[in-house]
């Protein structure tokens, strides 16, 4: 059930992030005003913008990948639980 609620709750925050205004996307003041004043810069912005947001991603995606691997690990070195079964007697 917890996990329902996660997913829904991801799914929000990346719902609220894609309507996030455009600006608010990946800009700092400076990057912003430099890119914004040209022409040409005005034609970069967009992807200025995605290179941002791919470079912030990237960390993301490899502590998520470790995890995973470890995850697996530890569950290949615990022992399943399976139903115990009664110590056979001999009659």
């Amino acid at each position: 059930m917890w996990r329902l609620k996660a997913g829904w709750l991801v799914l929000a925050g990346m719902l609220a992030c894609w309507l996030a205004k455009g600006e608010l996307w990946a800009y700092c003041a400076v990057c912003q005003t430099a890119l914004l004043s040209s022409p040409e810069g005005r034609q970069m912005a967009g992807g200025f913008n995605a290179g941002i947001l791919f470079l912030l991603g990237a960390p993301f995606v490899v502590a998520a990948t470790v995890a995973f691997g470890v995850f697996k690990v530890h569950r290949r070195v615990l022992p399943v639980a399976g139903p115990k079964q009664a110590p056979a007697t001999e009659p």
